[in-house]
C-alpha cells in the first residue's frame, strides 16, 4: 500500500511539474480590490448586528416586581 502511494505520488507530481514548465501561464486574481470591499462590508455589517444584540437583547433592563405588603 505504502509503496503504491509513492508512486501515484512521484508520478503526479512529475506530471505537474512537466506541464509547468513547459507552458509558463500566469495567474491574475482580477477580483481582488473587489473581494476586499465585500470583507470591508460583510465586516461591518458583522460589528453592526453585534452591537445592535449587545444593546437590544444583553442590556435589556429588568425591572423589579413591587412588593406586596399586607
Amino acid at each position: 500500500m505504502f509503496f503504491s502511494s509513492l508512486c501515484v505520488t512521484s508520478d503526479l507530481l512529475l506530471k505537474v511539474r512537466s506541464e509547468m514548465k513547459s507552458s509558463p501561464v500566469r495567474v491574475v486574481d482580477t477580483f481582488l480590490i473587489g473581494r476586499f470591499i465585500l470583507l470591508a462590508v460583510m465586516s461591518l455589517v458583522f460589528l453592526g448586528c453585534l452591537f445592535l444584540f449587545l444593546i437590544y437583547h444583553l442590556m435589556e433592563p429588568v425591572y423589579a416586581k413591587p412588593l406586596h405588603s399586607s
